[in-house]
């Protein structure tokens, strides 16, 4: 199991940048379990008591895959746990395609390499401008 940085790391646990975080550990759960499986198999949860989030299918567990489904609570943080399904989902879709179309590069897409690639890519560039486009979104 892959714990978030907490409510008093780098993302403020609430709404969307709370499922942010909620998303990031689920990203780096579904890497871990490839490595050290050899595969995964996008769900949240299947190697414990039961399955609580798929990252391919999140409407299959009551969440929203899209921002248009993006879900207004004040339950939950402001749906930590609910809109996590959005990110989880994009990750979803960017790896199978990645998978795909780097089969060539990456030895049968290697998940192992786009771990590498991908988490160097979130930690360094994709936090700090989601964090930004949040902020911006959140100032309006």
């Amino acid at each position: 199991m892959v714990f978030s940085i907490g409510s008093q790391g780098v993302l403020f646990y609430q709404a969307q940048s709370g499922a942010l975080n909620e998303s990031f550990a689920d990203i780096f759960g579904e890497m871990i379990e490839a490595r050290t499986k050899g595969t995964n198999d996008w769900l949240i949860g299947s190697q414990l008591v039961s399955v609580i989030r798929s990252m391919a299918n999140p409407p299959a567990y009551s969440q929203p895959a899209t921002m248009s489904q993006y879900v207004f609570t004040s339950a939950d943080h402001g749906g930590v746990h609910i809109n996590s399904g959005i990110i989880n989902r994009a990750y979803y879709l960017l790896a199978a395609g990645f998978m795909g179309v780097a089969a060539i590069k990456f030895k049968n897409g290697d998940m192992e390499a786009m771990g590498k690639n991908l988490g160097g890519a979130v930690c360094l560039f994709l936090v700090p401008k989601i964090i930004e486009v949040i902020m911006a979104w959140a100032a309006q």
